[in-house]
């Protein structure tokens, strides 16, 4: 049976956040309804009060991750300003848990969750003007550099001082800037760059070529 202090401390969010730790920490493997019940000192009966089973669970954190991207986002300006927003949102969110954003972001890639968030993007440049193969086109081009940007983030917070400086003296120099720089403000680097070269709706330019 659940402790008093365990009934009154246990809610959905709370799940969701154990469960967001979990799935940064030890991946989508490393779920479990009985781990959780651990972790949140509570019966797996408990968890299963608020979902059904493992994949409501991952299905649900998935969704809290990507409704904050999309509740964040601007939704004045023009097209590269609404879509700058949204992906600079995206990172934001994402870089607090690197790891378990990039497996929700490309696991459940077409299904409800992460669609709301294609769905944004589609949105602002259907609405711009861009006739539909070539929106698909802009919207690879932002979400490989955010995905891209994550990956590469998670992947450099692994101990990188072990590789011997006498042989990679460059590689030291620029990562031991890199740490120290705002993550934010270094996708907005790449951001801006894609985003400055491609063309407006009624250019006409096929933006693969």
């Amino acid at each position: 049976m659940l402790s008093a202090r365990s009934t009154l401390v246990l809610t959905r969010h709370k799940i969701l956040e154990a469960g967001l730790e979990v799935l940064e920490k030890d991946g989508a493997h490393g779920i479990s309804m009985r781990k959780l019940a651990k972790r949140l000192d509570v019966t797996a009966t408990a968890i299963y009060h608020y979902f059904d089973g493992r994949e409501s669970l991952l299905e649900a954190i998935v969704d809290e991750v990507c409704s904050k991207i999309v509740s964040q986002a601007p939704r004045e300006g023009g097209w590269k300003e609404q879509l700058r927003g949204l992906m600079i949102s995206m990172v934001s969110q994402s870089l607090e848990h690197p790891r378990a954003s990039v497996w929700s972001i490309t696991t459940y890639a077409r299904r409800a969750p992460v669609m709301s968030l294609q769905e944004a993007i589609f949105g602002i440049l259907l609405e711009a003007g861009f006739p539909p193969d070539r929106a698909d086109h802009v919207k690879g081009a932002v979400l490989r550099v955010c995905v891209g940007h994550l990956v590469l983030h998670e992947a450099a917070a692994r101990d990188w001082t072990e590789l011997p400086a006498d042989r990679y003296p460059h590689f030291h120099a620029v990562e031991a800037a890199r740490l120290q720089a705002d993550q934010v403000e270094h996708f907005k680097f790449a951001l801006d760059a894609v985003l400055a070269g491609l063309p407006e709706p009624n250019q006409g330019d096929d933006p693969t070529a």
